[in-house]
Order: structure tokens, then C-alpha cells, then sequence
């Protein structure tokens, strides 16, 4: 809708801003929560996996604000769990800045929005994050691209004809 479209216009103008000023990614996103609560109505919250990435050290550290992501190896999966609340809601709170185990070749950072694992089937039955780990472990030799379309063609074959509840999206 127009009001999440908003908060989300919102959301990246202030990432980028104080992205720009400081890699410091609790204090950013601790500001960033404490301008959210005096923006967004009582009932609305945003809930954000922030990354950072040294390519050089091939390490991954990150906040999960009410939201995880996972780490796609080709023997595990490392799930990225939330390090506090989501956006919005309370003030102060405080975030936790998590290290993963260095990243390897061929690993995949997977994030998505719950609409993808909630989708839900004619059956009833709700794709769910293990079908996911499984449409990825079946592409991932190819394209980052083509990652995200097999997700999304066995989103679609699962779901059927049985509309979307929600945002699909797949980082």
C-alpha cells in the first residue's frame, strides 16, 4: 500500500544518509529507530537485516532488527538470527552487531521477506524457509539472477492459483 511505500521511502532515505556518515551500524541504526518511533503511527513497525560486507576478510557482520537472514553453504546453513526488536516500536532500545564465521567461495547470503516462506498453497500449506533453502541449493551454481528466478518459479508453482497475502521479496 501507499503508507508502507512511504515508510520504506523513508527507511532508505535515512539508511543512505547515515550510511554515508559512519559504518558504525548500531549507532545508525539506533538513530534510525529513535526517528522511526516519532514518525511511523503506533501500529506500524519495520522490521530490517543490515549487513556490511569486507570483502577483503571475507567477514559479514550484522544487526537484525526483528528480522534473520542465512548464510547458504554448500554443506550448512548458517541462520543470521534478529539482535533486537523491530524498527519503531520502542525507544531506546539496543542492538547487537553479530560477526558470522568468515564468509567462503560459493557461499550465499539469502535475504527475504516473510511473504515468501508464508505464501500459501490451495492445500493451505505455507512454502515455507526449508522449500526456499531447497530452491536455492537447486540453482546455486548459476547467476544471482537466475537464483532469484528459481525461487520465485517454485513460489509460483507452489501457490498455484492462490493469490498473494504479501510482498514477496528475495535479496
Amino acid at each position: 500500500g501507499i503508507g508502507p511505500a512511504l515508510q520504506m521511502v523513508e527507511l532508505r532515505t535515512l539508511m543512505r544518509t547515515r550510511l554515508q556518515r559512519s559504518d558504525d551500524l548500531i549507532g545508525v541504526i539506533e538513530e534510525i529507530n529513535g526517528l522511526l518511533c516519532q514518525d511511523l503511527p503506533e501500529e506500524m513497525f519495520i522490521s530490517l537485516f543490515l549487513a556490511a560486507i569486507d570483502v577483503s576478510s571475507r567477514r559479514l557482520r550484522h544487526i537484525g532488527a526483528g528480522h534473520r537472514a542465512w548464510v547458504l553453504r554448500a554443506d550448512e546453513c548458517l541462520q543470521l538470527d534478529a539482535t533486537g526488536v523491530v524498527l519503531g516500536l520502542l525507544k531506546p532500545v539496543t542492538f547487537q552487531e553479530v560477526d558470522t564465521p568468515p564468509l567462503r567461495s560459493g557461499d550465499i547470503l539469502l535475504i527475504n521477506t516473510d511473504g515468501v516462506t508464508e505464501a500459501v498453497s490451495e492445500q493451505k500449506e505455507m512454502f515455507g524457509q526449508q522449500r526456499l533453502h531447497e530452491a536455492v541449493a537447486l540453482s546455486r551454481r548459476r547467476s544471482a539472477r537466475e537464483i532469484l528466478d528459481c525461487i520465485f518459479e517454485a513460489v509460483e508453482r507452489f501457490v498455484g492459483a492462490t493469490p498473494a497475502r504479501d510482498d514477496m521479496t528475495v535479496v
